[in-house]
């Protein structure tokens, strides 16, 4: 009836290997119409088929969720945080643009102007933040992250199925349409790769120093 995801370890989804990224240059451009097995395709899928399922999604973000992992909680339909949570539309620090329709999600939950501070600054912000600003229904300690959200999975499933099924795809159906989302992400982002300064961000990064971006 009720659907939770949650991270393996201390993080819930830290994005992309960026170590990975960096060697393969021009192939992490997703073009219109590829439907290869790549992660990034791999993890759009995910996050289409949350929004799809009829079962409502739970995120426990029991860590960092940064860059796709980001886009990955804002497509549950619930965010239950870690007081250890971290949140990040990391993307323009690697010298991209958000994916996995991160784009409009952010702004529909918490309006253009969180979404603008985030997607444009790249900051990471604690599970406080997150809360004050409507990306997480409620905090708790660590250890009680499962226990917390199995009573909301609970509490959902004690009612009618085909009543939740429904609200579910009438509380979506208000959202943009995802398709045209991750196309417009794709058409804006794909032109990044292997620009001078997508390579030099994810190269500062690994390297542990600041970027010396040239606008190319």
């Amino acid at each position: 009836r009720v659907v939770i995801i949650t991270g393996e370890g201390r993080g819930f989804c830290s994005g992309a290997d960026l170590s990975r990224m960096a060697s393969r240059g021009s192939e992490n451009r997703k073009l219109p119409g590829d439907s290869s097995g790549q992660s990034g395709n791999r993890i759009q899928e995910l996050a289409s088929s949350i929004r799809r399922i009829p079962q409502p999604v739970i995120a426990a973000v029991n860590g960092a969720a940064v860059g796709a992992g980001f886009s990955i909680a804002l497509a549950c339909d619930i965010r239950i945080a870690s007081e250890e949570a971290k949140f990040s539309a990391i993307f323009v620090r690697r010298g991209l643009v958000p994916d996995t329709a991160a784009s409009s999600t952010l702004s529909e939950i918490a309006g253009h102007s969180v979404a603008a501070e985030m997607c444009l600054t790249g900051r990471i912000y604690d599970a406080e933040w997150a809360k004050s600003h409507g990306l997480v229904n409620h905090i708790v300690k660590p250890q009680l992250l499962m226990s917390e959200a199995l009573k909301f999975a609970e509490d959902i499933s004690s009612n009618p199925p085909l009543a939740i099924r429904n609200t579910k795809q009438l509380l979506r159906s208000g959202y943009r349409d995802w398709v045209d989302t991750v196309s417009d992400e794709d058409h804006y982002g794909s032109p990044l790769y292997d620009t001078y300064d997508q390579k030099e961000a994810v190269e500062a990064f690994l390297e542990k120093r600041d970027p010396i971006y040239r606008g190319d």
